[in-house]
């Protein structure tokens, strides 16, 4: 299983140039299916949002 992991890991990695929230929302989708996907929705919105007003109090 920790094998099958990293090697997950490792395939994802390049794809998203290390992109944390990505990585963290296909382990979650590859763990629990359907509701994993709802929670990556959920995790990439909240991101972006956050993203967002980091930017805005940074401009």
């Amino acid at each position: 299983m920790l094998n099958l992991k990293s090697s997950a890991v490792s395939y994802w990695k390049p794809q998203y140039r290390g992109n944390r929230s990505d990585l963290i929302g296909d382990s979650v989708r590859s763990c629990s299916g359907r509701f994993g996907r709802l929670t990556v929705v959920r995790l990439r919105l909240l991101w972006g949002y956050i993203e967002q007003v980091h930017r805005d109090v940074a401009s």
